[in-house]
């Protein structure tokens, strides 16, 4: 009884903080047309602006010119119109005065030039006498920091080349011999890169110690990040003090790390494709079926870098199209990225996110690309597989760290100083895996046998059949000895 009379208490002291709020908005915006209007300086203060002097207007068919300090630009440095906030204040200093008029910030080099219409009580204004304003310098400030994010990266590497002219579809490049694999990666040891692909397209392609000759602007794998800022300039993206850095050019953006290169494409935007995903994303905020939305996005975009399935919980990212997805849990719905392109459902584009036009199930990261985001967490997941110092490696040599990989259903072998192969075995249930030397390692499959696998060669060798019978379940390597299944097994 008593915890519903708190409630009761509660309810009506909300409802009469939200009446003395919406109240006072009210009495505020009826005093800009009754008796009691508050004076031109008031009504900047409200609209966090600064009243600097009043006159008569010193342009033909104005009244007024009102010099002022305002809160915002138009068109802010990061692109972003402040459309709204010019729209209130020439509303509420047009209540006030009633006539034409300029609001000039001298320091801000703006002039807004208001007209009003006494038939219909409205106005109406240009800046900078360029009526369609906020649109037309949007876009001049957006293809501005475009720009800027822009390096012109020459491409030396005959590898790269091929990629790019064969439109990243790996069938058509010319990339030499797969010597073995790595957590989704095709090593190609003699030529010095590993290549991953998505469906038919190559969506990464890393540049490693064995690569001889030049990929980019002259630079060769080996050279540090200082020396490659020398030669490109300030990066477009920056990790860690610069322990990552990274460039885009119009058609590829390339990352630099331990004298490593990653690179990716650059998407070239799809218009038939992305006005099917507006329709898809359109169709989703009205019905809410995730399920329809999520299959028929697997069909138009059926090669995601990473996803998950697990009963109601779903989830993909798209690093080159600019987008992810999370139903299931907190955070629904899509995440946009600064490299999206094209519209986001059927009338919401980029820009219209950026003026705070949000459509339901849409959260922006429009100051984060995705790409560097993607390549930040490979570069990271890498350093952790290299570290020797690691405590969650299934086996640890001085040449090479063991992981195993749930995803892959694999034991991946990563060296430590990037001066061996890295490579993979297939893992199956009950399998583990011992060390037997800096290179060597033993692994059993269950009822089949026992193997040694030497990381640096790649070459496997079975030294005990299993039987129906034998889980052949490893203990321990002592001395040279392998022990399992309470049996011994001399190796070396």
């Amino acid at each position: 009884m008593k915890e519903k009379r708190l409630k009761k208490v509660f309810i009506i002291l909300l409802i009469l903080l939200l009446a003395v709020m919406i109240g006072s908005v009210i009495f505020y915006r009826m005093s800009l047309s009754g008796s009691k209007l508050p004076d031109v300086s008031e009504i900047l203060a409200y609209h966090g602006s600064e009243l600097i002097k009043e006159t008569k207007s010193s342009e033909k068919g104005y009244d007024y010119d009102i010099y002022a300090k305002l809160k915002f630009p138009p068109i802010e440095e990061n692109g972003y119109a402040e459309e709204t906030f010019y729209d209130n204040v020439v509303v509420d200093l047009t209540a006030k005065l009633q006539s034409n008029f300029r609001i000039i910030d001298e320091e801000k080099d703006v002039v807004v030039r208001v007209k009003y219409d006494f038939s219909t009580y409205n106005s109406y204004y240009s800046i900078n006498n360029v009526d369609d304003y906020f649109k037309v310098e949007q876009a001049k400030k957006q293809n501005e920091l475009a720009k800027k994010d822009i390096t012109e990266l020459n491409i030396n590497s005959d590898v790269l080349n091929s990629i790019i002219n064969s439109k990243w579809e790996r069938r058509k490049a010319s990339l030499g011999t797969i010597e073995t694999s790595v957590n989704k990666y095709d090593v190609y040891y003699d030529e010095g890169y590993y290549i991953r692909t998505l469906g038919t397209k190559i969506y990464n392609i890393i540049f490693t110690n064995n690569y001889k000759g030049q990929i980019v602007n002259g630079i060769t794998v080996g050279m540090t990040n200082d020396a490659i800022i020398q030669k490109l300039g300030t990066p477009t993206y920056t990790y860690s003090n610069n322990s990552l850095i990274g460039y885009r050019s119009n058609d590829i953006y390339a990352f630099f790390y331990d004298g490593q290169i990653s690179i990716y494409e650059v998407a070239k935007l799809n218009a038939t494709d992305n006005k099917t995903f507006a329709e898809l994303f359109t169709k989703l905020n009205k019905d809410g079926d995730v399920t329809s939305f999520y299959n028929e996005l697997n069909v138009l975009y059926p090669n995601p870098e990473s996803s998950t399935e697990k009963d109601d919980d779903i989830s993909a990212f798209y690093p080159t199209l600019g987008f992810k997805l999370h139903f299931g849990g907190n955070n629904n719905g899509i995440t946009i990225y600064s490299n999206y392109q094209g519209y986001i459902t059927n009338d919401v584009t980029m820009d219209d996110l950026r003026n705070g036009k949000v459509p339901p199930n849409t959260d922006l990261d429009i100051k984060n690309d995705a790409v560097f985001f993607a390549e930040k967490l490979r570069y990271l997941d890498e350093l952790g597989k290299r570290n020797p110092d690691n405590n969650w490696a299934a086996a640890t040599t001085k040449l090479f760290q063991v992981h195993e990989n749930e995803e892959t259903h694999s034991f991946d072998f990563y060296s430590i100083d990037r001066k061996s192969i890295d490579s993979s075995i297939n893992k199956t249930n009950g399998m583990k895996i011992l060390k037997l030397d800096d290179s060597r390692f033993v692994y059993n499959i269950p009822y089949d046998g026992i193997y040694i696998y030497n990381a640096q060669t790649l070459k496997t060798e079975k030294i005990l059949q299993g039987t129906n019978d034998e889980e052949l379940k490893l203990e321990k390597i002592e001395n040279n000895i392998l022990y399992y299944d309470n049996k011994t097994l001399p190796i070396g």
